[in-house]
């Protein structure tokens, strides 16, 4: 008799993206003060977009996309090459967070978002070869993160 259970996955992944954006959110409380010294591009988005509107839009779909990697792709090369990318750039995401927030060094959180955009990119054409539908789940993010680095490009420098 096979008996009906939830997966781990279902609930590790989207998990481990509400911890990631606690603790980004934490970083970000913990150092408004420092925040509000930075001179910003007119085209940021105002604070409280991010915790409100765009960090649950874009990890929301970070998490969609990953639980359709981990159940529906096959396992071959492609596959072992797609996940370690997913907790490279989870790592990632986790050390701009402290280089930005933490150490208030924006042109290295520069350098790391410019190296986060470019493996999210590689990530999404290897997806897309799988499907093209899962790969559009995580459109969200690369729009996000070639934004983001607009803005923290603008960042550095505005505020050298």
């Amino acid at each position: 008799m096979k008996t009906n259970y939830i997966k781990r996955n279902y609930y590790l992944i989207p998990l481990a993206t509400l911890l990631t954006i606690t603790f980004r959110g934490y970083l970000a409380t913990l150092n408004k003060d420092w925040l509000e010294t930075l001179s910003f591009p007119s085209a940021f988005p105002p604070f409280w977009a991010f915790p409100s509107i765009i960090w649950p839009l874009i990890f929301t779909s970070i998490t969609i996309t990953v639980l359709f990697i981990w159940n529906k792709t096959k396992r071959d090369i492609r596959y072992g090459y797609v996940m370690p990318l997913v907790i490279i750039m989870a790592l990632l995401h986790v050390a701009w967070s402290i280089v930005f927030f933490e150490l208030h060094n924006i042109k290295l959180g520069f350098i790391i978002l410019l190296i986060l955009t470019t493996l999210s990119v590689k990530f999404m054409q290897s997806i897309a070869k799988e499907s093209i539908a899962t790969s559009l789940l995580f459109a969200p993010f690369v729009a996000w993160q070639i934004y983001a680095s607009i803005l923290t490009y603008s960042l550095v420098q505005l505020n050298s």
